[in-house]
């Protein structure tokens, strides 16, 4: 009927949003599915070797669950201190995170 064009522009046009979803999508999941981090590790380093008594931490991992982000790290303080002591400072991370990072789903061992 002489309107092949419109066809072809149609369908090209239905293509590339398709293709343009499938991108969006891709690029949303890619990072999910992968186990990206939340929050930058050596951030996270840095925010806990300034506690006073930690000795160091290792192990530093953060991760999304839904639209939470959750944190596990391990930190060495002084062998001579009391278990109270080394709980206190423990305290002290998770409410630094708490309140620099806004997670609240922290494991410190």
């Amino acid at each position: 009927m002489g309107y092949v064009w419109v066809d072809r522009l149609c369908a090209l046009g239905v293509s590339f949003l398709v293709f343009y979803l499938a991108y969006n999508l891709f690029r949303c999941a890619v990072p999910v599915l992968l186990d990206e981090y939340a929050i930058d590790p050596e951030e996270l380093s840095n925010t806990i070797n300034n506690v006073h008594g930690v000795k160091s931490a290792s192990r530093i991992r953060s991760r999304w669950i839904g639209k939470t982000r959750a944190i596990d790290l391990v930190i060495s303080v002084d062998p001579t201190l009391s278990i109270e002591e080394s709980h206190r400072i423990a305290d002290e991370i998770e409410s630094l995170i708490e309140e620099r990072f806004d997670t609240t789903d922290i494991s410190i061992h």
